[in-house]
């Protein structure tokens, strides 16, 4: 068995009450969003928070470079985020 530590990456969907001509930031109860998540990172249960982008941002050609991934042993796929939320 593993002692590494157990992380999980969540990637929200919009949902079904998501108001598509309203920016992010304007969504109605995002604010309760954005508290749950800080009061993760504050019980230290939260390594690293915040929106995906549109762009990779370089992380395709990190991808590519892999060995494994050349070799098409495996492949990936790129969800690129900035760090909104993040302990240091």
């Amino acid at each position: 068995m593993t002692t590494d530590p157990i992380v999980y990456a969540v990637r929200h969907l919009l949902g079904p009450n998501w108001v598509r001509d309203l920016d992010p930031r304007e969504q109605p109860g995002i604010g309760a969003h954005v508290a749950h998540y800080a009061g993760l990172l504050e019980a230290g249960k939260l390594l690293i928070a915040g929106p995906f982008l549109e762009s990779d941002r370089g992380g395709l050609a990190v991808a590519a470079a892999d060995p494994t991934v050349a070799s098409g042993l495996i492949s990936f796929k790129i969800w690129t985020s900035f760090a909104a939320t993040r302990r240091d």
